[in-house]
């Protein structure tokens, strides 16, 4: 497979399935969404946000938990220490099952005095 073409058939896909908009579109974006924001096909609520990558085979993505019904549910219950984490490990599991790999990463801001000093 070309490596070059990945982004593309990748978005591709996104867009088959998914409701897609850019930021600049929007009257209220979700908090810090940038490029494009996801939608399930007629819906409002928004599912994730992600900038088209321009070359590599990886979309980072951030997800707007807060709008699915699921996580209402877990965070509602009030029976979780971590509602968030007990949501993501659902999704992950619910996309394992589906063939999909989603890797969890959490970028930071590195400020260089915390490597040095």
């Amino acid at each position: 497979m070309n490596h070059r073409a990945n982004p593309r058939i990748q978005c591709d896909a996104i867009s088959r399935n998914f409701d897609v908009k850019r930021v600049s579109s929007l009257s209220s974006p979700p908090p810090g969404a940038e490029g494009l924001v996801v939608f399930a096909k007629g819906s409002d609520k928004a599912i994730f946000s992600f900038v088209p990558p321009s070359a590599g085979m990886f979309i980072w993505a951030r997800f707007y938990d807060m709008n699915s019904s699921q996580f209402l549910k877990i965070q509602s219950a009030c029976l979780s220490e971590d509602p968030e984490q007990e949501f993501a490990d659902q999704v992950w599991a619910e996309l394992a099952r589906a063939l999909v790999l989603l890797t969890p990463v959490c970028v930071e801001p590195i400020q260089l005095r915390d490597i040095w000093y």
